[in-house]
Order: C-alpha cells, then sequence, then structure tokens
C-alpha cells in the first residue's frame, strides 16, 4: 500500500504562506474559501480563511486554513488509509 501524506497546515496569515510555498516551491494557489462565504459569520473573522490549496511542484496539494474561534486543528492520512483529524482550543 502507497502511502500518501496530505498536509494541511493551520496558520494566522494562510494567504501569506501559501503565497511563500507557491513562490519557493514552484506551484501556485488553486483555490480559496473564507470563513465569510458562509452565513453568519461574525464580521471581524469574514476574511479569514477556510480552505486554500496551493499546488507545488512534484504534484503535492498544500491545504491551509486560518484559526476560527480560537481553534486550531489538522488532518493526516496514515498508512491503513485513515483520516486522523485534530484539534486544540
Amino acid at each position: 500500500m502507497t502511502t500518501k501524506l496530505i498536509p494541511y497546515l493551520m496558520s494566522e496569515d494562510a494567504r501569506k504562506q501559501a503565497g511563500f510555498y507557491a513562490q519557493s516551491l514552484g506551484g501556485e494557489i488553486q483555490s480559496v474559501m473564507t470563513f465569510g462565504q458562509m452565513p453568519n459569520t461574525p464580521e471581524a473573522d469574514k476574511d479569514k480563511v477556510m480552505h486554500l490549496a496551493v499546488e507545488v511542484a512534484g504534484g503535492l496539494t498544500i491545504f491551509m486554513s486560518e484559526a476560527y474561534g480560537g481553534s486550531v486543528d489538522g488532518e493526516i492520512l496514515d498508512t491503513f488509509g485513515v483520516t486522523w483529524m485534530d484539534a486544540t482550543q
């Protein structure tokens, strides 16, 4: 069985960090979704990144998000194909 690492990074500034990775690793930002695209999001959180995907050289896609409501979370796919998600607050 082949294991595929799927990085999902939490960031204080996902757009800036993704731009750095795209420039440094030869890739581009594929998509950005903000919390403001969801209903009832507080005004202060509307510009925060909910999901961002940046594809870099070699076909690796890095997913990123900014913390919402003080939580930090991420996920990783293990050798057995199980997705593990973690969160802290």
